[in-house]
């Protein structure tokens, strides 16, 4: 006969079975155990109104917002809140708890629209994670016009023409450039996709092949497609800037330029970037065909 029995279960603390000290107690109303995080929760610095009626956690950080603003902008949040029975919920002071699996930056970012309000979205400094997080957590979520209105700055980011890409600027970031390719890739945004690829191009090979890790201690990676894509390019790209700098070295000075000592200055400095460039592109090609 064996010796083995069952399992013990959790005993409420208002259970008439006599006590036992292996047993975690558990209080009538609140989620088991495995569903408790293994640390309190702390109130996020922005987004913890006294008067919120719900609280989201996301990494351990809570934010105390309003549940029929956030119900009102997205169906899923609504089905989010309206599936969390009142016996089976954990409260705080009465609101809701609700657990998400999302980053506590992407649900700061989030609020930051549906909160505050979307014309958040036009202004012209707006941080690339913040819009990141706008594309993910609105795709997620099935919010259309922020997502209209993220994808709409973001393919102005990475356009389909040469044109306004060379009016663009600088990204504020290189590593953002795997992001757009992520993002691209779940939204479907087709149209982003050579801009930003061809940036990723950019990025140190080590970085093609592991991924860039940013201040949250997350990791963004290309898929495996399209980092074979970028590390096919490497040659193709580098063949064509050596042809670039051929031609950049049989420039020939006439009247035309009113300082040909500048003129000289700059060609030189544009010359040897341009050399810097070729010999990692180099580099990286030795280490892909070893």
């Amino acid at each position: 006969m064996s010796s083995s029995r069952p399992p013990k279960r959790a005993r409420r603390i208002d259970s008439t079975e006599p006590p036992d000290e292996d047993l975690p107690i558990v209080k009538a109303g609140t989620p088991p155990p495995e569903l408790i995080p293994p640390a309190p929760f702390e109130h996020d610095d922005k987004f913890w109104y006294e008067d919120g009626n719900v609280i989201l956690v996301a990494e351990r950080v809570g934010f105390r917002v309003y549940k029929g603003l956030l119900a009102a902008q997205s169906d899923v949040l609504r089905e989010l809140f309206s599936d969390s029975h009142p016996a089976d919920a954990q409260r705080i002071d009465g609101s809701p708890v609700v657990y998400v699996p999302d980053r506590a930056e992407e649900v700061r970012s989030l609020l930051s629209v549906l909160v505050e309000g979307k014309s958040y979205i036009t202004k012209r400094d707006v941080r690339f994670e913040d819009l990141a997080n706008w594309i993910r957590l609105a795709h997620k979520y099935g919010i259309a016009d922020l997502l209209e209105n993220a994808l709409a700055l973001f393919r102005s980011l990475f356009p389909s023409d040469f044109a306004s890409w060379a009016r663009r600027g600088a990204l504020q970031s290189m590593h953002h450039s795997i992001t757009a390719v992520n993002l691209a890739r779940l939204t479907g945004t087709t149209t982003a996709l050579p801009c930003a690829l061809y940036e990723c191009c950019q990025l140190p090979i080590e970085t093609l092949l592991n991924g860039v890790v940013f201040a949250d201690g997350t990791t963004e990676k290309l898929g495996t497609e399209d980092a074979h894509r970028c590390l096919a390019a490497l040659p193709v790209l580098g063949a064509q800037l050596a042809v670039a700098v051929t031609k950049i070295a049989d420039i020939k000075f006439d009247n035309a330029c009113p300082n040909p000592t500048r003129c000289m200055k700059e060609i030189g400095d544009i010359r040897r970037e341009a050399l810097g460039t070729l010999k990692s592109r180099e580099i990286c090609c030795n280490l892909l065909s070893s």
